[in-house]
């Protein structure tokens, strides 16, 4: 999980640096050969055991080179390109490019991209020779070698199964692009850049609307974040690529209540920035709220009621805290004797 959430952060732009070396100091004994071998030994065939020696033993490598990775990716994070005399982040380029219609700009800020990635080419050449050499130390020929070996996938019969199917349809992949290329692009075929290939691929032509579930405080913390870089936050990117409708799980607008309930990192303040936000971006905020919860009283509702008149807010329907069977308001309620032993007796038999 932490892995995931770093990779996450890092990778959408909402972190200024790059820290894995913290995530794995936290966890020293996890990705060593003797804990590779001890899964190998310990965990059945049935149960995954390749896949987590083969995790354990990437990552043995990537702990290795934990340090030139978080430079890597944090001088990544802080590159900057210009595009109409605005600085914007590197990161953004790719997205830039995806949604430019007009081919001329598309290429300027394309130009601009490489010309950061030929100064972070060296770096990403460096960390990939040196993982290759570990890969070799390990007594594997390659990368190849390598995961077929760990995890006992026949990658080379593999590739000749994908080989026959692009023989098959390059025909049929030809002349969909050419048609498409045609109506959409409008660009001779032998003046197609990467970049026109990426903004064929975003099809917009096929924009499907989207929504989500989001966090006030992260949505808040971004657009905080983005007002001192000079870029769109999320909800603006969002609503670039099609999402109409963003969730709030809010639950209560009382200090109290949100300390009881535990709504790590939600503040009235982020609160109201990240629904003001969405209501400009979105037109609305789907807001849900949950009355009834430990400590609430009628001052705790009428803070949450003042809340929504404060912003704006309209919500269709409130609804009545529940305790489900294994959660901490499940076993305060039992505490309490909200709910009958007998209840509890039924749902476990």
């Amino acid at each position: 999980m932490d892995f995931e959430r770093e990779a996450y952060e890092v990778g959408a732009g909402l972190k200024d640096d790059s820290d894995f070396t913290a995530i794995y100091e936290r966890y020293p004994a996890l990705f060593t050969h003797e804990a590779a071998e001890a899964a190998h030994l310990e965990i059945p065939i049935v149960r995954g055991r390749d896949s987590v020696v083969a995790f354990i033993t990437v990552n043995i490598i990537d702990n290795a080179l934990r340090e030139d990775t978080d430079r890597l990716l944090t001088e990544e994070l802080k590159s900057e390109i210009t595009v109409d005399g605005k600085k914007i982040p590197y990161r953004q380029a790719q997205l830039l490019i995806s949604n430019e219609h007009r081919p001329e700009r598309r290429r300027d800020v394309d130009a601009a991209r490489f010309a950061v990635l030929r100064k972070l080419n060296p770096m990403y050449a460096g960390l990939h020779e040196r993982s290759h050499d570990m890969v070799k130390e390990m007594g594997y020929e390659n990368y190849v070698d390598f995961f077929q070996k760990l995890e006992g996938v026949d990658l080379g019969a593999l590739r000749e199964h994908t080989e026959k199917f692009l023989v098959e349809t390059e025909n049929i992949y030809v002349r969909l692009l050419d048609e498409y290329r045609t109506s959409f692009l409008k660009i001779p075929a032998d003046e197609i850049a990467q970049c026109d290939m990426a903004y064929m691929r975003r099809a917009t032509r096929f924009e499907v609307m989207w929504g989500g579930t989001c966090r006030t405080n992260i949505v808040a913390d971004d657009v905080l974040r983005a007002r001192r870089e000079g870029r769109p936050h999320m909800l603006e990117l969002g609503y670039e690529v099609g999402m109409r409708q963003a969730g709030y799980g809010v639950e209560s607008a009382s200090p109290t209540i949100l300390k009881n309930i535990d709504k790590s990192g939600q503040t009235l303040e982020k609160m109201e920035l990240a629904i003001r936000e969405t209501q400009r971006v979105l037109g609305y905020a789907d807001c849900s709220f949950m009355i009834a919860s430990p400590g609430e009283t009628a001052e705790t509702v009428r803070e949450t009621v003042e809340f929504c008149r404060k912003v704006n807010l309209k919500p269709e329907v409130f609804f009545f805290t529940t305790a489900y069977p294994g959660t901490t308001f499940w076993h305060l309620a039992l505490d309490k004797g909200l709910i009958r032993k007998a209840v509890t007796e039924c749902l476990v038999a």
